[in-house]
């Protein structure tokens, strides 16, 4: 397992804190949550964004494989 640390003023633990508190979870709790979703939900945007592209230039992709 590895460690990282993350500076934060002391509103954003404040905020943190309070979350976690309304949760009934540690902040530390709440931060591995919310990284795990953050790395495992596919960014919505880039699939847009992805599936447009690839529907625009699926003409030119064809010509391009001959």
């Amino acid at each position: 397992m590895t460690n990282m640390t993350i500076p934060l003023t002391d509103e954003q633990f404040s905020k943190l804190k309070e979350k976690a508190k309304a949760l009934g979870i540690t902040p530390e709790d709440l931060v591995k949550i919310e990284i795990e979703d953050f790395i495992s939900t596919p960014n919505e945007e880039f699939k847009n964004t992805m599936n447009y592209v690839l529907k625009k230039n699926h003409e030119l992709y064809k010509r391009l494989a001959k």
